[in-house]
């Protein structure tokens, strides 16, 4: 509003130096008075409907275009947050629908309420995961790169973190190409819920791995201690 007053206020000088006529002729020359007309004006103009009238050409053209900028942006405005509504409107539809069909299984398949409970929190603590941490199969653009650069990347993000055992941290050093390949096509981002049981004594893997975790804590409990 400040910058419109003051180009509203400098149309109305050069109006004064071409002795075209100008607004300015119907205020007092108090340089304040002056400034809060043509503020005045300013605001008026956000609203389509200027309090003073345009005497010269120069007038005329300032507030044509101010309005027109005006008008395209509140159009810019209304669509934005239309469109930001319906995209909420549809998330919450379809978190809706989630919960629902989930809760309508449970019940179905007549899980326990202890359970039901730490399944609807596991749940929930999953979709603020995926909120935060985007997967990488859903970012399009990650499609598009090429397998060297995309090796590149994972070396950067999970290499860090292997690197924290001895003997990773030893192959990175006597074969660097190597633990590249292991970043790229061997490590995966799991997430897990609090409470979640990862594995037991004696239990056997269908695939051998190993967990680094990245955040949080884990907990190893032996029952016989």
């Amino acid at each position: 509003t400040h910058i419109l007053a003051c180009g509203w206020y400098g149309m109305g000088l050069l109006g004064l130096q071409s002795h075209d006529g100008s607004w300015i002729d119907d205020v007092s020359n108090d340089k304040w008075e002056r400034y809060n007309s043509a503020f005045y004006f300013a605001m008026s103009l956000f609203h389509g409907n200027p309090v003073m009238p345009a005497i010269n050409f120069a007038e005329k053209a300032f507030t044509t275009w101010v309005m027109y900028a005006v008008f395209v942006g509140n159009i810019w405005l209304v669509s934005t947050i239309t469109t930001a509504m319906t995209h909420l409107e549809l998330l919450a539809t379809r978190r809706s629908g989630m919960w629902g069909s989930l809760e309508k299984w449970l019940l179905d398949k007549n899980v326990s309420p202890q359970l039901r409970t730490k399944i609807k929190k596991s749940a929930q603590k999953m979709l603020v995961d995926m909120e935060e941490n985007q997967p990488e199969s859903s970012v399009e653009l990650l499609q598009l790169l090429s397998d060297p650069l995309r090796v590149e990347i994972h070396f950067d993000m999970f290499g860090r973190v292997l690197v924290t055992h001895p003997f990773f941290k030893c192959y990175e050093i006597s074969n660097e190409i190597g633990m590249r390949k292991i970043c790229h096509t061997a490590v995966e981002t799991l997430t897990f819920a609090s409470d979640d049981l990862i594995f037991r004594d004696g239990e056997t893997p269908s695939e051998a791995k190993c967990f680094f975790p990245f955040s949080g804590l884990l907990r190893y409990w032996n029952p016989d201690s």
